[in-house]
């Protein structure tokens, strides 16, 4: 894998973080608290800009990343190390189900090779705008109805 710059740090991998951390204490039924949520988008995404020079392996990346956002969301929250890994792992999915469709479809659309895409960063805001509005839209609709991976009595606060 590649190194960030700064740039794309708070661009791209920020909001990632942020997004699936959301998705994450939803389907754990947990109420989002903006501060923990900053907070651990903050440390899970300058980890991953720290680690990711050393991987060569887009796999490994995804699993060191998620093990990264597993540690620091159970620091969090202690007790729920089950939900939170089940969280992380689901959300982690569909994020990359989401992300590689996406990508597939740009490329489609508009003939452009894998090598553009990774190389250009106005592209990849573009492809990262649509996977964080479908996966907005995905929260939603967790949130409307209530689906949880767990379902508790009351609402756990972290």
């Amino acid at each position: 894998m590649g190194k960030l710059s700064l740039i794309e740090l708070l661009i791209l991998s920020f909001p990632e973080a942020l997004i699936i951390t959301i998705f994450v204490f939803t389907l754990c039924g947990f109420k989002v608290n903006l501060k923990k949520t900053i907070s651990i988008g903050f440390i899970v995404s300058f980890l991953a800009f720290l680690i990711r020079p050393y991987i060569n392996s887009y796999l490994l990346n995804v699993f060191i990343y998620d093990l990264i956002m597993i540690i620091v969301m159970y620091i969090f929250a202690k007790d729920y190390l089950f939900n939170i890994f089940c969280g992380v792992i689901l959300a982690s999915c569909i994020y990359i189900a989401i992300e590689n469709l996406n990508i597939q479809v740009i490329m489609y659309l508009f003939k452009i090779p894998p090598e553009l895409i990774t190389r250009n960063l106005t592209i990849r805001l573009f492809a990262f705008f649509i996977q964080f509005l479908i996966m907005f839209m995905m929260l939603l609709i967790i949130r409307k109805f209530n689906f949880t991976i767990i379902d508790f009595d009351d609402e756990n606060v972290i």
